[in-house]
């Protein structure tokens, strides 16, 4: 990393909402990725630490901003080829007062099982991923979550919610106690006690975590995504709200 590269990270902004602060967010805009580096720029640690493998930042589409990440896959993270944003380790101090995902998704519908992220202790399979993906289901998708798919395999299924080839706010929230929330666009479509605990601090760290593709053989994201943001809290209702609304 260079020296202009930790200058011009030090000027940016961090992003917070009224209360809390993630502790890794990307907003993808045109000028958050360095030529120099391949790495777009993190708005939570402010340094350039996320790493794209064949994947850009489109200006022609974005939710917010002047872009946003674009994925073109047909295939998982250990095919050539694999696009996918590479993003931080998640501690177990990250999640030690719950765990929070936000972003937003502009989906299309021309893969059978696009992945969204893949977070685990490896970059394998069955290494306590924390999965996320989506299956068309009609002219519609749903939304499938894996917790923890190596304690069990066990997923969540939001039905008819993916909207194709137009931005939705996604955000799943877990506290200490194994309550998972899925809101689509500020609106819960979930809310359930899981079997397992996927907070448990011998699951973590999350040494290996991408965006945009699995470490499955399976594909990954056909699409954009902007503004992905993780929080060590459960965000409120109202926060999710205050981020839907890009009060930041």
């Amino acid at each position: 990393m260079n020296s202009l590269v930790s200058i011009l990270g030090a000027n940016k902004p961090v992003i917070a909402t009224a209360t809390v602060s993630p502790f890794t967010g990307y907003k993808f805009e045109v000028a958050d990725v360095s030529s120099n580096t391949a790495f777009v720029y993190n708005y939570a640690t402010l340094k350039w630490d996320g790493n794209f493998n064949n994947s850009s930042i489109s200006s022609s589409i974005m939710k917010y901003g002047t872009g946003s990440i674009s994925f073109n896959n047909t295939q998982g993270y250990n095919n050539a080829g694999s696009s996918y944003l590479k993003i931080p380790p998640i501690t177990a101090s990250n999640v030690s007062n719950g765990l929070s995902i936000t972003f937003w998704l502009n989906a299309n519908s021309s893969n059978t099982a696009p992945y969204l992220f893949d977070f685990a202790k490896n970059a394998s399979t069955g290494s306590n991923n924390m999965i996320c993906h989506y299956i068309p289901n009609g002219s519609n998708g749903d939304l499938i979550f894996f917790p923890d798919i190596t304690q069990s395999r066990t997923y969540i299924q939001v039905s008819n919610v993916i909207r194709f080839n137009q931005w939705q706010h996604i955000a799943f929230t877990i506290n200490k106690s194994k309550l998972i929330t899925i809101y689509v666009d500020a609106v819960s479509k979930y809310s359930s006690t899981y079997s397992i605990d996927p907070l448990l601090s011998t699951v973590y760290p999350k040494n290996n975590c991408i965006v945009g593709t699995t470490f499955y053989p399976n594909v990954g994201t056909v699409g954009n995504m902007d503004n992905f943001y993780i929080y060590n809290s459960v965000l409120t209702n109202a926060e999710i709200t205050n981020i839907y609304n890009n009060v930041l």
